[in-house]
């Protein structure tokens, strides 16, 4: 065989998940070769001779088919790390409140503060994949126009026109009802085809505003 090439830390594809905007900007392709004791470029690391890695070999774009032929034998002693392996993710939340707030509209989610998932800005959906199941959390606040402002809101399968989950509810304080308010939608969900989901207003009475500062959603892959 031409080559080994024992790595005695962790493969990691390094896409931080922070708000730094650096933290998404590729790394180089480089890693460290005790034996040139110097940095070296991974390519050339899988291709020229035997190289013990003796920290953490930190990838920072994917790899190309060139870049991974080997005739040797790879050995990972840790965790491996591929893009693959990233789980899909957003946190959404809107840009200013949201006064139109008609039954059948959607919610304007329209910023993702942290995430990794194709999201439509224009019209406030996102893109769950086939074969994921994904986790779905929206939470809401509002302003009415009286002390009996309701407004009832769900997950949206818009791909095939279906609500998903369960409904939130919000209630002005004042308002008068016998029952509990529940505030969340959540909805867990598996397509079997690319879906385009949102969280859609089902009932608004006497709502003035949706509240930017305190409204959310939460989307995250589960397996």
């Amino acid at each position: 065989m031409r080559k080994t090439l024992l790595i005695l830390g962790i493969i990691a594809v390094m896409f931080c998940i922070t708000t730094d905007a650096e933290s998404y900007t590729s790394m180089k392709k480089e890693v460290y070769d005790t034996n040139a004791n110097d940095y070296v470029d991974i390519a050339e690391a899988l291709t020229e001779g035997d190289h013990i890695i003796t920290g953490n070999l930190s990838i920072g774009e994917s790899l190309t088919s060139r870049d991974l032929q080997l005739d040797g034998q790879l050995t990972v002693t840790g965790k491996a790390f591929f893009e693959t392996d990233l789980q899909d993710y957003a946190y959404l939340t809107l840009s200013a409140n949201q006064e139109t707030t008609t039954a059948g509209t959607n919610v304007d989610f329209d910023y993702m503060a942290e995430g990794n998932m194709t999201f439509d800005t224009t019209n406030n959906r996102l893109t769950l994949k086939a074969g994921k199941t994904y986790y779905l959390s929206a939470c809401l606040r509002i302003s009415g126009t009286t002390t009996s402002c309701n407004l009832i809101y769900r997950w949206y399968d818009y791909t095939n026109s279906k609500y998903i989950g369960n409904y939130g509810n919000c209630l002005g304080v004042a308002y008068v009802t016998s029952s509990s308010v529940m505030a969340i939608t959540r909805a867990v969900i598996t397509p079997t085809t690319d879906i385009l989901v949102e969280v859609r207003i089902a009932t608004s009475t006497n709502i003035s505003s949706i509240h930017s500062n305190y409204s959310n959603a939460f989307i995250i892959e589960i397996k």
